[in-house]
């Protein structure tokens, strides 16, 4: 089974940016998290409320 995220990273054609994840509802979050921590290929970043980034 193939999960959200998985089939909108193919979209990238095997392009590798670092994703950002915010602003998830709290309903969602835990769910999310768990697909995540299944990518292993792609550095994803759950950013929390109120985190800078800094490029």
């Amino acid at each position: 089974m193939l999960i959200w995220i998985t089939v909108e990273l193919k979209k990238l054609k095997g392009k590798k940016p670092d994703i950002y994840l915010y602003h998830m509802k709290p309903s969602y979050d835990e769910v999310i998290r768990k697909e995540v921590s299944v990518i292993k290929d792609r550095k994803i970043n759950i950013i929390k409320d109120g985190q800078i980034i800094r490029i």
